[in-house]
């Protein structure tokens, strides 16, 4: 669907790089739940190396999806369009004057915040989804942990959270 959708649309330059970098914002967000579901599968203990190894390997799969449908679209779009593939190395350049601050001279925010804000990731809601799935792995380990299973993979983390008098700073 999103093939069809995009397509046979007509783009220029500047919608390319739009759909580009609400691309690059798709995978950080996937890559991202799919890190936070493995966590959280983790903490809930019952989880073997077999499994782990399974779930990677198809988490592999839906990113290989991933990319492939989108270089699948960005190849109809730049053929169709007649925009030549040179045109991401602008974009690479864009993106990385954005991270190093290079263009941002003048600026007093933080230039940092400038990628940020071209690529349109929402920060806040990502670390709000990201500490409750935390939190919940956290309580699902500190359950195991109550009922006597010193064998889960995160019962040191859970040690060190539960007495702050095991935190030692050298």
């Amino acid at each position: 669907a999103e093939i069809k959708s995009t397509v046979f649309k007509k783009y220029n330059k500047q919608n390319l790089f739009k759909i580009t970098t609400s691309d690059i914002c798709e995978r950080f967000k996937l890559a991202l739940f799919l890190l936070l579901i493995l966590f959280l599968n983790r903490f809930q203990g019952e989880m073997t190396s077999s499994m782990v190894n399974d779930y990677c390997l198809m988490c592999g799969i839906v990113f290989a999806a991933e990319l492939i449908s989108d270089w699948i679209k960005h190849s109809f779009i730049t053929k169709f369009n007649f925009i030549k593939s040179t045109a991401y190395f602008d974009y690479a350049l864009v993106l990385s004057g954005d991270v190093t601050g290079i263009g941002h001279e003048g600026l007093s925010l933080d230039y940092t915040h400038a990628a940020v804000k071209r690529l349109g990731l929402a920060q806040i809601p990502l670390v709000c989804v990201t500490a409750r799935y935390l939190h919940e792995a956290v309580r699902f380990a500190i359950a195991f942990k109550g009922n006597g299973d010193v064998d889960h993979p995160f019962s040191a983390l859970v040690d060190l959270m539960a007495d702050g008098s095991k935190w030692k700073f050298y």
